[in-house]
């Protein structure tokens, strides 16, 4: 296995809380989420977990994405307004752009399709009672799953391996 896939979180950045997940022994396992109080709060939990981990490589959903793009790539398309025609994704798009301009971290970012993780995540539940769900969905475990999500997709696209 690919040592740099060792050091990689991936994030599913919501309005409310960071989704986390990182592989271990080539099992992609979720990390406690991240509780947004505000996005300084948020940027320094996650830049935290980035070091304690020694991250190499950041993976982070983005909607309506077609691949997986470098950070200095998805940099171009948004400086030439290549954005979604909805305007509520293209708000999603920009609040998670400048979320991770903002963020300190030297290592590798990718910006991976995310869409339906969500969907997949809460379809994972759905052998849980209407309680524990909404327990999941409030402490943050779907998010953490979407972001399982969005890593193994990441996986699949091998993008790590022809680096």
């Amino acid at each position: 296995m690919n040592t740099a896939k060792n050091n990689l979180i991936a994030c599913d950045m919501g309005l409310k809380r960071i989704g986390l997940a990182h592989i271990l022994n080539g099992i992609i396992l979720p990390l406690p989420a991240i509780t947004r109080k505000n996005k300084t709060q948020a940027l320094s939990e996650l830049e935290n977990l980035l070091t304690q981990r020694q991250a190499k490589i950041l993976v982070v959903g983005m909607p309506h994405l077609c691949g997986v793009q470098t950070q200095s790539a998805l940099n171009s398309a948004f400086e030439a307004s290549e954005l979604s025609e909805n305007e509520a994704i293209r708000q999603t798009q920009l609040r998670i752009w400048h979320c991770i301009k903002a963020l300190d971290f030297s290592g590798d970012i990718y910006f991976i399709n995310e869409d339906y993780s969500s969907k997949q995540s809460e379809d994972k539940l759905a052998h849980l009672g209407r309680k524990n769900r909404q327990s999941a969905q409030k402490d943050g475990r779907v998010d953490s799953l979407s972001a399982c999500e969005i890593l193994q997709n990441f996986l699949n696209a091998s993008v790590i391996d022809r680096h």
